[in-house]
This record gives C-alpha cells, structure tokens and sequence, in this order.
C-alpha cells in the first residue's frame, strides 16, 4: 500500500486527485484549516507561509503530490513576497523535508514559468517567466533541483486545465457562470495554450507518481487554441449566450502575461 501526502488536497486538483485515485493507495490530505470543509481523507494542517518541516515532523509518506500554490496572477503581482514564500520558499522546504526521509516528491508547476514568445516549449528548455506568479512557480521548480537527487523527485508543468469543480472557480466556471447571470465576459483572442482537460491531467498525475518517473515533464493536449476558441467550445457544450463574450487582448490585462505559451511534450 503506497501511502501519498497531497498537499492542498481540498483545492481544485486535490478533488480531481481524489476523484482518480489509484487502487492501492492511501491518501493523507494537508489544509490550511482542518475545519473548512468535509474531506473523504484523513486531513493535516500545513500552513505554507510558515516553516515546513516541524509542521511534518510527525508525517509517514512515501511520496508527496504538492499541488498547494497561491495561484492567482493578481495577488502575486500585487504580494510577490507572499507568493514567493508559499510557492518558492515553502517548496524548498518540503524538497528537503522530503530528500532528508527518501520521499518521492511530485511539484506542480505551469506553463507560465515562459515567457510566450518562443513556442512551443520543451521540457528541457529553460524558463523565462515575465510575471510574480511564473517567477515563483520557477524558483520551486530550481530549489527541487538544488535540494534534491536526480531521481528522486518530479516536476510537472501543467496547461490551462478544462474542468468544473466544487471548490475553486477556474476559466470553465468562471465562463458558466458569469454567462448564466447575464454578465460579460472579456475573453482573450492572442493567448495560445495547449489546454487539457482536468480528468486527463490527473490520470497523467497518477502514472508519474504511481511510477515514480523522475525528471521533468509537460502535460499537455499537443492541440493550440487561444481562449476565445475555448470560449466557444464550452459556450457550445453548455448552451451559453454567446453575445455576452467579448474579444480582448492580453497585452490589456493587468497581469503581465505570456502569449504563447504552447506546451511541447518531448
């Protein structure tokens, strides 16, 4: 019996982990706050803006899936230390609480760790990102590198992701929802993605993990789209009014953003 420590497992992927979760595993889930909502898991605190290790000291695992991030492109940019405590520095931290107890660890990271213009991107090639949520996300990817073996350890670049959810909005709800209350939804028409729906992404999840398939590695749909093409796709499958999308640019976002940021899987 594999025994998987899933950090933020009450998250968007954490629920999608859940939902995919291989026979002969057992899960141990870490939150912010045991009591924020019903889990199907046995649950830990772990809060990420605090040191790492003494909040582990008493954790038995054989791996780790660490899909705990401050996400949002506008807090980073608006907090960077905070964003580079919770996604850089609280990294290395459970990088070496892992290396120091022989711990696979599996770390989540993005697409946007590139700086669009030099698509599509390899696993091998090296990030540039142009925003604090990248900046972050890559300063985890190179702690895992400094503090761990060669071997030891996973690092997985994940696409925009297609996938409702219960707990956190993400672009399909935020579409559906927005739609249904009659809302306009600014959509951007120049930014390129290889998007992969949230079912496969976590099976891939599960194979690295299950496996143990060190190095780094891309999931991805191997398909182009810009979101406005998504747009229309979910506008189909849901029934939603088209009327209320509008085209924008992502050079107008507030968040610097990469345009082209198509994932490569080899």
């Amino acid at each position: 019996m594999m025994r998987i420590l899933i950090t933020g497992v009450n998250g968007y992927l954490g629920w999608y982990l859940l939902r995919h979760k291989p026979r002969g595993v057992t899960i141990l889930g870490s939150t912010r706050r045991i009591n924020e909502t019903a889990s199907p898991v046995s649950l830990i605190p772990l809060e990420l803006k605090q040191p790492v290790g003494p909040q582990l000291k008493m954790v038995t695992v054989d791996a780790v899936i660490h899909t705990a991030a401050l996400s949002s492109l506008a807090v980073c940019e608006q907090q960077p230390e905070e964003a580079y405590r919770i996604n850089a520095r609280a990294t290395d931290e459970l990088a070496a609480w892992c290396r120091e107890r022989n711990i696979f660890f599996l770390y989540l990271s993005t697409d946007i760790v590139f700086d669009g213009e030099h698509a599509p991107y390899r696993p091998q090639d090296t990030p540039r990102p142009v925003n604090e949520y990248g900046r972050s996300k890559a300063e985890g990817e190179q702690a895992i590198m400094e503090k761990m073996v060669k071997g030891s350890y996973a690092i997985a670049r994940l696409p925009l992701l297609l996938g409702r959810s219960p707990h956190k909005k993400n672009f399909v709800d935020w579409l559906i929802q927005n739609n249904r209350a009659g809302q306009e939804c600014p959509v951007f028409y120049d930014e390129i993605r290889t998007p992969l729906s949230t079912d496969d992404a976590v099976r891939a999840l599960w194979q690295i993990i299950s496996s143990k398939q060190s190095g780094t590695h891309h999931l991805t749909s191997g398909i182009a789209k810009n979101r406005w093409q998504m747009a229309m796709e979910i506008a189909r499958e849901y029934n939603l009014d088209k009327s209320l999308f509008r085209k924008v640019s992502v050079r107008r976002a507030g968040v610097p953003r990469p345009r082209d940021v198509r994932l490569s899987a080899g």
